[in-house]
């Protein structure tokens, strides 16, 4: 196998594994150069589908780079902001736990499945969208929709749409 791994930030890593060693526990392996040997269940793991590779997670920030967040449902709005450590609602000051009460479950969002292109594209009005601004651009986009068997979610940056759970969208 050819295993090449790309961060956030553009730097790939690569690694190629080869034969097995005579006792069968373990793999050669080659990386920059060097070679290693690692256990053979590697092989097992790399010969799983993508999907299984995929997070389940909807976003993934750094609390500490969040400077907002905003969320539309229906008609109802919400604008929360954090500076120096400190969350506001309206150019008000609110409780810290609040607005990390907001962050952890934007974060613990999760997809229990994704969806084939077909429903994915049938995805048009969405009911709720929760944007998370970091230090960083480009910011988090998540956009809910309600659908039969429960409700599905694009995320901005990440291909496809995902099925999602525990929404109570209707």
């Amino acid at each position: 196998f050819h295993v090449a791994v790309t961060d956030s930030k553009g730097v790939t890593s690569s690694v190629d594994f080869g034969a097995t060693r005579s006792d069968g526990n373990a793999v050669y392996a080659l990386r920059e150069g060097q070679v290693l040997v690692v256990e053979r269940e590697i092989v097992d793991d790399l010969s799983k589908e993508a999907v299984a590779f995929r997070s389940t997670r909807l976003v993934d920030f750094n609390r500490a780079d969040v400077t907002s967040l905003d969320g539309a449902f229906g008609k109802t709005t919400f604008a929360l902001s954090q500076k120096d450590g400190g969350w506001s609602a309206g150019g008000q000051a609110i409780l810290a736990g609040a607005g990390d009460d907001v962050e952890s479950a934007v974060l613990d969002a999760q997809s229990k499945g994704y969806l084939d292109d077909a429903d994915a594209k049938a995805l048009t009005t969405p009911v709720a969208t929760v944007t998370v601004k970091t230090k960083a651009p480009p910011p988090w986009v998540v956009t809910l929709y309600a659908r039969d068997g429960g409700a599905a979610a694009k995320v901005s940056g990440r291909p496809g749409a995902f099925a999602v759970a525990g929404t109570g969208l209707r």
